[in-house]
């Protein structure tokens, strides 16, 4: 039986893959006449290899500048390839840091485990240490804070769904009240089309106060109705006329889920998440810790929980 790759060269393989993607769009993007509609497109694709939103929109903004009036494909090309090589200049070495202290303390509550996380923390950062964990109780709060700041959060926990949905166990998950939430997932981390829309999770209790959804709503498998009040808030996750693809949460079915979108409820006023599948263009959904991690560092992700472990960028 063959070998699998190891965690180094699946990460090798992943983004092979991406750039063999991202090369080939720009390929027969840059094959085309310069219209308006050719550097908007190539801007985005120069985002989605992370070379940053400003930066992406300068390179843009001098290749239409150089070549004003030309409509030669091949003179396109030569004119991105040298303001690339001014703006980015040669590869750089890889700078390792010193890796991250790890903090993680259990126990039950009021046994004083955020105290002495907190202690832990204050001595290792004045040591200059990283530290990217929590306790076992604080990584729901620890992941609001993140989703709280407009960041993109990716959620393990416990066995991987079986199904054609993700449904809180393999989830990444963003702010409904970023209005940028749905166009960065759709960027940088799925790299596919804007016009794909989110699930949006809110737990049982709450389902009808914010959409009409019938029972189906439990597996993401049917769309409901965002109620008329709520539907600027949900503007960017609806597919037509006042539908969105509803994931109802209970307690019974997913307690870990429905008390991270309770908790999140409390600090914003609002119980719901964009929720969809943790993977990556082309990949199946994440099963193990590895990965998660593999898939973590690949994109766009800003944070990660995997089980009582919180990762940062």
């Amino acid at each position: 039986m063959e070998d699998r790759p190891g965690w180094l060269g699946r990460l090798r393989q992943s983004l092979a893959r991406t750039r063999q993607m991202l090369g080939a769009r720009l390929d027969a993007l840059l094959a085309r006449p310069p219209d308006p509609a050719f550097y908007d497109d190539l801007e985005e694709l120069l985002i989605q290899a992370d070379l940053g939103a400003p930066l992406a929109r300068a390179v843009v903004d001098e290749l239409r500048a150089r070549t004003v009036g030309s409509a030669a494909p091949a003179a396109v090309r030569t004119a991105l390839a040298a303001i690339l090589r001014d703006r980015l200049g040669p590869p750089g070495r890889l700078r390792l840091e010193p890796p991250p202290a790890v903090v993680l303390v259990l126990g039950v509550n009021g046994s004083g485990k955020t105290t002495t996380i907190a202690k832990l923390a204050h001595r290792l950062t004045r040591e200059g240490r990283r530290v990217l964990l929590a306790a076992a109780d604080t990584f729901r709060a620890a992941a609001i804070e993140q989703l709280a700041q407009d960041r993109i959060v990716a959620w393990m926990q416990g066995r991987m769904e079986f199904g054609p949905r993700a449904l809180g166990n393999r989830s990444i998950l963003a702010s409904p009240l970023d209005p940028y939430s749905t166009e960065n997932l759709n960027v940088y981390i799925k790299h596919r089309e804007g016009f794909r829309k989110f699930a949006a999770s809110v737990p049982e209790e709450a389902a009808g106060e914010y959409f009409e959804a019938g029972p189906n709503a439990r597996f993401l498998a049917t769309v409901g109705r965002v109620r008329e009040k709520h539907r600027r808030t949900f503007e960017a996750a609806v597919l037509g006329p006042g539908w969105v693809r509803v994931h109802i949460v209970s307690r019974e079915e997913n307690p870990l889920f429905h008390q991270l979108l309770i908790e999140w409820g409390r600090r914003t006023g609002l119980p719901v998440l964009y929720n969809t599948s943790f993977n990556l263009f082309g990949d199946p959904l994440v099963c193990t810790p590895r990965d998660a991690v593999r898939s973590f560092y690949s994109s766009g992700i800003d944070a990660m929980v995997v089980g009582h472990f919180l990762l940062e960028k």
